[in-house]
């Protein structure tokens, strides 16, 4: 009997990025060279696979910003779009409108991303379309641990793609206990894995003959295909594949900004005349993939019953690099769900029914776009960066059209007690004793509950540091790049340098200069000004950081009175989570074996923890059952905890080129952004409490100190916090959006004045369960779920 003809199964994914070493849609001139856009490499790409398509050549890539700027500059290509998408040449898995960080991007950008994408797919693939059930989250840098849950509430039926911290099971299971399966154990759609698998980073370099204008040479398009794929290397990963002696074997074979190649299809060809009769190579789908193997998992899913471990830290120099980009995020998002909360208001006090303004639209995208992982991470160039404040700027301003939103106010000089040894004063419920360093302690409710900390052992002498001041600027080497920092150097207390401290009823404020011969630290000077919040038990910190230097960092230091534990809790996204960091732990990289580990140094830094973890909002340690520190943030997103002390990062800059710039490849060095120099603001507050806080009350102040509580026209009650109320998108009543807080099961009620009819929808406002009518609607929430209610 004959033996059963195998299958080797290509999938092709090419990862393009909008955003990141060169511009998305405008030419960029540094020097004498053009630096053409990512929509030019966008028609490039597509315009060789949509010729290769009649061979058989099947494509994947769902970012809808991608296919949205091609079909905008070529609408005569729209038909053929929809018609490879139809035959199953073009496989639109769901990313939204792009791959957005879903770690430190605020909560409601995540999903807009994907509700703002919804009429894209619609309009290209329809209702019944698999791959729109994929969730492919390729080079987002690490993923927030209620990502299951938001995306089964898109629809999501199978997720992929979880570079860079593989999920390491086949399904992924959330801190709420939604489950997916994630198919990159075993498609090895990441590199980690021991399959088979071609993934070419491509960069293109301007046509020297034309410096990137156009010409004959480059076929006018300015520049050159320098990383075109091998046919021996196509080969060699198709055998190694076929090797693996497996009835139906899948590879994937992409990259990221790679030219599609008629090599592969060469290649298949030669190959199936060689094993002629024994295996038969082709290429396939994602759908394809998850049909074969769903019997699979659907078999092993009751093994998975606890939350998957924190696919976190990724690439943690990204937590602060450029770190306007994520300040901003922050405050357009904050102002945006104040504005459509607004104006879903107006509508309902005078009972009517609207859909959303096109202008309110339009600046949602603007921000989603810079919640896109290469933009919000600040791992672009910077004339990538004046692009993006310019989209930024313009989703601000008609926010801004909607609501008032107050700024910061210079504060004023009050009694000059420099010379004073030490001061005690009372701001609030806290007692504080503070000289011109900064605070040495507070008390509260007869508690200290921020102890002392040192540095230990400096380097060479092994001496520690001084008693560190509670919210306290240090100053550190830091040698890395974009995404990382490779190694640290001793911190530097700069109480020390403060020349200036006073005092008025409610404040304290320092003024330092660091002058000195460091010539990477030429200019530095900073203004730190503490005030008591209204309640009297926060200590709300405004600083201001004007700097000129290259390899340094700026923390803030906020010293706890315990020193044993290594775990604190981080406000995420839609809930928090638990994390821990052990700094004695070593870490190894892993040896590179084949072609696609070309990228195992950057890989390796990516995911090798320095401590830092992206915190949403807030990031607390309990000392005991009843009293602890948090620490409360405004678009600073790194939080260090090490036992006895936190460290909120503000400012890096760093000078290692990494991956952004390959000088190899193309000498632009339009980077010198990264250095974050000039003019900085901050706010960040602590928070010392002696009576039991529960985590919902945390994650509840946390959006009131960032200013992003929409305004509701009716009462809810509960462990929650709203995140959303808005007109509906298609016109048809209200949505409003929440989540429990907690942690724990907990009740809900929404009360209104008048009967309305609620409806519970999912993320894209689809129907749910039926409508229930009356003025008061109560609900039972599981832990860190979310719920979106459509309101009539």
């Amino acid at each position: 009997m004959a033996a059963e003809k195998r299958e080797v199964i290509v999938i092709f994914h090419d990862h393009l990025d909008p955003v990141w070493a060169r511009c998305n849609d405008r030419p960029y001139q540094y020097n004498q060279i053009v630096l053409r856009s990512y929509a030019d490499v966008f028609d490039w790409v597509i315009q060789e696979f949509i010729k290769m398509s009649d061979e058989g050549f099947i494509f994947s890539e769902g970012q809808a910003v991608v296919w949205e700027t091609y079909m905008k500059r070529h609408p005569e290509e729209k038909g053929k779009i929809k018609e490879l998408v139809a035959q199953g040449n073009l496989e639109l898995m769901r990313q939204g409108m792009s791959t957005v960080d879903s770690n430190y991007s605020p909560a409601e950008a995540i999903i807009r991303n994907h509700l703002l994408a919804e009429p894209f797919y619609q309009e290209m693939c329809g209702d019944d379309y698999w791959p729109n059930k994929q969730a492919f989250l390729w080079d987002a840098f690490g993923n927030s641990a209620n990502m299951p849950q938001i995306l089964k509430l898109l629809g999501i039926e199978v997720i992929g793609g979880t570079k860079y911290r593989l999920c390491p099971g086949d399904w992924w299971v959330g801190i709420d206990g939604t489950k997916l399966p994630c198919i990159d154990q075993i498609f090895s759609s990441y590199n980690r894995t021991q399959d088979p698998i071609l993934y070419v980073l491509s960069r293109h370099p301007h046509c020297p003959d034309c410096n990137g204008r156009g010409c004959e040479k480059c076929n006018n398009k300015g520049i050159l295909n320098a990383h075109p794929y091998k046919k021996e290397k196509v080969l060699e990963v198709l055998e190694k594949t076929a090797a693996f002696n497996q009835s139906k074997k899948f590879v994937m074979i992409g990259g990221e900004e790679t030219i599609p190649d008629h090599s592969i299809i060469e290649s298949i060809e030669e190959l199936n005349k060689k094993y002629e009769g024994n295996i038969h190579f082709r290429f396939g789908t994602m759908k394809e993939f998850w049909e074969y193997y769903k019997e699979y998992y659907m078999s092993v899913k009751e093994q998975y019953t606890e939350p998957t471990e924190d696919l976190n830290p990724v690439n943690q120099g990204a937590y602060v690099a450029k770190i306007r980009c994520k300040q901003r995020a922050h405050e357009i998002n904050s102002a945006l769900i104040q504005a459509e909360a607004a104006f879903a208001r107006k509508h309902w006090e005078s009972s009517s029914y609207a859909v959303t303004p096109e202008d309110l639209t339009l600046a949602w995208k603007d921000l989603v776009f810079g919640c896109h992982h290469d933009a919000i991470s600040g791992a672009h160039i910077d004339g990538c960066d004046d692009e993006l404040m310019q989209i930024l700027d313009e989703g601000e301003s008609i926010a801004h059209n909607y609501v008032c939103r107050t700024k910061y106010r210079v504060p004023k000089v009050g009694r000059d007690t420099s010379k004073e040894e030490m001061v005690h004063k009372t701001l609030g419920k806290l007692n504080i004793v503070y000289d011109k360093k900064g605070i040495i302690s507070v008390e509260k409710d007869g508690k200290d509950l921020f102890g002392k900390y040192k540095f230990k052992g400096l380097s060479y002498t092994g001496m520690d540091s001084r008693d560190v001041r509670i919210g306290e600027l240090l100053l550190e080497d830091d040698w890395g790049d974009f995404h990382n920092t490779i190694s640290s150097g001793e911190p530097i207390l700069l109480g020390d340098y403060n020349y200036f401290v006073s005092e008025g009823m409610d404040f304290i404020w320092w003024r330092g200069a660091r002058e000195v011969m460091d010539p990477r630290c030429p200019k530095l000077t900073w203004d730190v000004y503490l005030k008591i919040s209204e309640d009297g038990e926060k200590l709300n910190f405004s600083v201001d950081i004007d700097w000129e230097t290259t390899n340094k960092r700026i923390r803030a230091i906020i010293p706890v009175n315990d020193t044993n534990s290594m775990s604190s809790v981080w406000g995420i996204p839609f809930g928090h989570i638990e994390r821990s960091f052990d700094p004695n732990k070593k870490y190894e990289m892993p040896v590179a074996d084949h072609e696609s580990m070309t990228t195992a140094e950057y890989d390796f830094r990516a995911i090798c923890p320095v401590g830092d973890f992206p915190a949403d909002h807030w990031a607390v340690h309990a000392i005991d059952e009843n009293s602890g520190v948090c620490l409360f943030n405004k678009g600073t997103p790194c939080v260090k905890w090490l036992p006895g002390c936190f460290e909120l990062s503000l400012l890096r800059s760093p000078q290692m080129e990494g991956i952004t710039i390959l000088p190899h490849v193309e000498e632009f060095w339009d980077v010198k952004g990264i250095t974050d120099s000039g003019k900085h603001h901050f706010e960040f507050a602590v928070y010392p409490y002696t009576e039991h806080v529960g985590y919902a009350e945390l994650a509840q102040y946390g959006y009131v100190y960032n200013d992003a509580t929409p305004e509701l026209p009716f009462e809810v009650t509960g462990n929650i916090v709203v995140t959303a109320f808005k007109v509906a998108e298609d016109g048809r009543g209200y949505i409003l959006r929440f989540y429990e807080a907690e942690g724990c099961n907990n009740p809900v009620q929404i009360l209104f004045k008048e009967k309305h009819k609620v409806q519970r929808v999912n993320l894209l406002e689809k129907p749910l369960d039926e409508q229930q009518e009356g003025n008061i609607f109560d609900l039972n929430l599981h832990p860190h779920e979310i719920v979106t209610l459509r309101i009539l």
